[in-house]
């Protein structure tokens, strides 16, 4: 199905190319007459290409997968790793792939992530950020722009992990915990100081 789908997908786009092409050779000779036999034999061109297109096209989606597989190997057919990076080529021409980036901005995704990284809940928090990092990892010039952010956040957990190890009560008469305690806080500003 997959096979047929792009086979028709390209049919359809060299019908859209050879139409796109025949209405600019009118424009053109409607606004300047000068030139009316190259486009003549221009428009034959773009006629006889796309014929030539279509009918290829038309034989490969007769051909059924059992036939498709026993073919020879010639310079017709292509192997599994070609036909993969032809695959992507073409759906990487696809209008949604080309407006990707679009889309990603109406979505707001940086306000959004914002939010997510100062919910209340703890998985959230975690999703998020580990969301920002696979975004920024295939997307490295966007670091500078979600660094505010990821920086707020540390700070928040740093702040929240100091606190909740310093100021948490000891149990009374826990004075071992509490020398604990004030050593560390005593360690941790000598290393900052320094």
């Amino acid at each position: 199905f997959s096979r047929k789908f792009y086979i028709a997908q390209w049919f359809r786009d060299t019908t859209l190319e050879t139409e796109k092409a025949m209405k600019s050779q009118k424009d053109e000779e409607s606004s300047d007459g000068t030139h009316h036999s190259k486009e003549i034999e221009t428009t034959g061109q773009i006629m006889h290409r796309a014929e030539s297109r279509k009918k290829f096209l038309r034989s490969i989606i007769k051909t059924t997968p059992s036939q498709f597989s026993t073919l020879k190997m010639n310079s017709d057919t292509v192997d599994y790793d070609d036909a993969c990076l032809i695959v992507r080529y073409l759906a990487s021409m696809r209008p949604f792939a080309q407006s990707f980036d679009i889309y990603l901005t109406q979505l707001d995704m940086q306000r959004g992530v914002h939010g997510r990284l100062m919910d209340n809940s703890t998985s959230v928090r975690e999703a998020a950020v580990e969301l920002l990092g696979r975004f920024v990892l295939c997307r490295p010039q966007l670091a500078e722009q979600y660094y505010d952010m990821l920086i707020e956040r540390i700070l928040k957990l740093v702040n929240e992990t100091f606190q909740k190890l310093w100021f948490t009560p000891t149990p009374h008469n826990d004075k071992e915990a509490m020398t604990r305690k004030i050593l560390n806080i005593t360690d941790v500003v000598r290393t900052v100081d320094t």
